[in-house]
């Protein structure tokens, strides 16, 4: 972080001690954590009583405006220097539109009207590493701010250094630069339940040198990827090439950059690889040219590295994708939701280096599901029908948005999501702080976490999506060896039964503790629970299960029932 403005109290981060903000309080934040227990003892529970909710007025609820605000300021470095010109946004929970503003010539910034709540705030700016305030590792998320109603948060100060870089020419199969070539930097990484090839900053193509510039990245490990441009007319119909030539990442070499480091020199020759064309025709129900999708996209099914193809769908329905290495794949289209109901169709591919003809997509729209939306106790809900969208997700990874149905809540409280794709789990979106999804029933069976089997074609009614405010909590305070609160880490909260960590989980949480070191975590399903605490936790290490079952024979053990709020207090580890 900056060293301290002779006219600013800032916050700090030493000893992964907590950062203390300069601030106004308006009132005490104990009452009001007191009063928010109390208020949660006097609801009512579901198991006395599930009905739809009556709403209140959106007047009276929008009535209250942000009285909150944060500032700081940005500077470069050593001694620091103001940075100009930078971009600060603030988020807040989901659903909630962030805020932002840009520093000054004397790099300060202040973002006001802030509701009461719990944000992140992001600095960036072109040439830079864009970090989260309390950031001090790559690929970690940063230090989340409390907010009260009236707040003032001073000193939210970033130290941005610049951006590593990785340039280098780009060679043909003769030994010539080759131009056009596209060029990115790739981390293997852990996400969304799997290990993965990411993207990290912006891609570049070469110039009439054959030289690119990838710039703005953050240390770390990268994997540098060629790929030509693809014609029909290209004999070699090359696919991607690896730094320094290898059509295969598993032969790859990675290239390892310090901060603010510029790497030169990394050059790729691109290597002949048996690459694979792929055509056919996308179709309706009715075996006619589908007219509104407008292209077809190639997603690898394994972490191989190779990126995703897609061709444009001519009036005839037909398509052609050139350029595909061997492995398996998922091929789909998807008209777009703006217009009616959504078509989409998927088959795998398995690729060996032969060409594959006369692939027919036929597409549907997919399966539909009717029901209500009910509230613990029919009690007053502070949101309106319409704040709310379902939408519907498989099990494990999924890089293919096709069959992933969404649906909007009416007046009566009714509901119907079209386009679902087989086994899909029903999610909401738009609940306020302090709502959580307590069950999805069909036929009054608990269904919540158990993907749900409907045929293409198929209308099936009696769901029931189970909304509550008397959902479990989590307060916790996450402390060193002396006892003095931490805030340099991250908190895995998983369930001890290994069955619940299947991605995705709503038995797993990954959060950073606020400026004053403490957690408060809110609707995780009644169960019992493991708890892990140390700083360099990546993000995505929480839906890996080997990760899990690693720090499980350290973390510490508790245990959440039905609405039940507990306190805690958590010890941090050493990083894994």
């Amino acid at each position: 972080m900056t060293e301290p403005h002779p006219r600013r109290q800032t916050l700090r981060h030493r000893c992964g001690r907590p950062a203390v903000p300069a601030r106004r309080r308006s009132h005490d934040r104990r009452t009001n954590r007191a009063s928010g227990f109390v208020l949660a003892g006097l609801l009512v529970v579901l198991a006395q009583s599930v009905s739809t909710g009556q709403v209140r007025d959106r007047a009276s609820r929008d009535a209250a405006l942000g009285t909150a605000s944060i500032s700081g300021r940005v500077v470069t470095g050593s001694p620091p220097n103001p940075l100009s010109d930078a971009d600060l946004t603030v988020y807040g929970q989901v659903g909630r539109v962030p805020a932002s503003a840009r520093t000054d010539a004397d790099g300060r910034y202040t973002i006001r009207d802030l509701p009461a709540g719990l944000y992140t705030v992001t600095a960036r700016r072109g040439g830079y590493l864009q970090l989260q305030y309390g950031q001090l590792r790559s690929f970690e998320p940063g230090t989340p701010l409390q907010l009260d109603a009236g707040d003032t948060l001073t000193g939210v100060d970033f130290q941005l250094p610049r951006g590593a870089v990785l340039t280098g020419t780009v060679f043909d199969q003769h030994g010539q630069p080759a131009a056009g070539v596209r060029v990115a930097a790739q981390r293997y990484q852990f996400v969304s339940g799997r290990w993965d090839m990411v993207g990290i900053g912006r891609d570049d193509s070469t110039d009439d040198r054959g030289v690119y510039r990838l710039f703005g990245l953050p240390p770390g490990d990268y994997y540098v990827e060629a790929s030509p441009r693809l014609t029909t007319s290209d004999p070699t119909r090359s696919g991607s090439t690896y730094y320094p030539n290898s059509a295969d990442l598993g032969s790859a070499q990675r290239v390892s950059l310090r901060a603010a480091q510029e790497r030169l020199g990394i050059d790729v020759s691109l290597a002949f690889s048996n690459t694979a064309r792929v055509s056919g025709r996308v179709v309706d129900a009715r075996g006619l040219p589908l007219a509104s999708a407008r292209s077809v996209s190639l997603v690898a099914r394994s972490p191989s590295g190779r990126r995703n193809r897609s061709a444009p769908i001519q009036p005839d329905g037909s398509f052609v994708i050139e350029g595909v290495p061997p492995g398996e794949f998922t091929l789909y289209a998807n008209t777009p939701a703006t217009e009616g109901p959504v078509q989409f169709a998927m088959a795998d591919l398995l690729m060996s280096g032969s060409d594959r003809e006369q692939v027919v997509l036929r597409t549907t729209t997919g399966a539909t599901a009717t029901g209500t939306i009910a509230v613990a106790g029919g009690i007053d809900v502070p949101f309106l029908p319409d704040d709310l969208q379902l939408f519907t997700m498989p099990m494990g990874f999924a890089g293919v948005p096709a069959g992933r149905g969404i649906g909007q809540v009416k007046q009566d409280w009714s509901f119907e999501i079209h386009g679902m794709g087989d086994a899909q789990l029903i999610r909401l979106l738009g609940l306020p702080d302090g709502w959580e999804l307590d069950a999805v029933l069909l036929n009054g069976q608990d269904i919540t976490d158990q993907p749900v089997h409907l045929p293409a074609g198929r209308a099936t009614g009696e769901f029931r999506v189970v909304v509550t405010d008397n959902a479990t909590r989590l307060h916790a305070t996450i402390v060193d060896d002396a006892g003095r609160p931490v805030t340099d880490c991250r908190v895995v909260i998983f369930a001890a039964d290994e069955t619940r960590w299947a991605y995705p989980s709503r038995f797993v949480r990954a959060v950073r503790p606020d400026q004053h070191g403490t957690i408060d975590v809110r609707g995780l399903p009644t169960e019992h629970y493991l708890a892990f605490a140390a700083p360099g936790i990546e993000r995505g290490s929480e839906t890996n299960p080997e990760f899990l079952d690693r720090i499980s024979r350290t973390a510490a053990s508790f245990t959440l029932g039905a609405g039940e709020t507990r306190e805690l207090t958590i010890a941090v580890s050493e990083p894994q």
